[in-house]
């Protein structure tokens, strides 16, 4: 019997790998079977066809949990920018206590 799961919203193909197989070790396999690449932006309902199961106590876990990791421009405009120590401006960015 083959392992399939359909793509729901906010999950990434790494995401499925994990649901499906326990591991990202086997990410490059499932991606070939797939015809996707890793990065790929996975469409919503997309049936993702699982490799072997290398890890069955993280598949078991994973059951009833849905993995969504996937990080969309619209959440990634909601970060803000990290101006870091080198761009920040005593008493104007970077305030003295």
């Amino acid at each position: 019997m083959q392992n399939t799961s359909k793509v729901q919203q906010g999950q990434s193909f790494i995401d499925k790998t994990l649901e499906l197989t326990g591991s990202v070790e086997n990410l490059l396999e499932m991606a070939i079977i797939n015809n996707v690449s890793i990065t790929d932006d996975v469409s919503i309902g997309k049936e993702i066809l699982g490799t072997q199961i290398l890890k069955n106590s993280i598949v078991e876990g994973l059951t009833n949990e849905l993995i969504a990791t996937k990080i969309t421009s619209e959440i990634n405009q909601v970060i803000p920018e990290d101006l870091g120590i080198g761009k920040m401006a005593i008493e104007s960015t970077f305030i003295v206590r």
